[in-house]
């Protein structure tokens, strides 16, 4: 997802995960980032509860990247209106 090398873990997400065992914590907590890191969705199969937390954690995911990139646009924009205002081709005398 995009070169992140980070993710928010929300509290809420306590609730989920204390309804599986053990080895599904383990699978979901993995699969998490194998998404995070290569954008890779699990195939937990009929696993209801697997897939069911999987689907809170991802929709917090998507929409945290899209804040990302939204926020990452609007300081490279920034940035290269300082630097153009800096270095450009302007008349003003330094």
């Amino acid at each position: 997802m995009s070169g992140k090398t980070s993710f928010v873990m929300y509290t809420r997400y306590a609730e989920p995960f204390n309804i599986l065992n053990g080895d599904d914590v383990k699978r979901l907590i993995t699969a998490i980032f194998a998404y995070v890191e290569r954008g890779d969705v699990p195939n937990f199969g009929s696993n209801a509860s697997l897939n069911m937390a999987f689907a809170v954690v991802r929709a917090d995911l998507d929409r945290d990247a899209a804040k990302w990139e939204e926020s990452k646009a609007r300081m490279s924009a920034g940035g290269k209106k300082g630097m153009s205002a800096r270095w450009g081709n302007d008349d003003k005398p330094t």
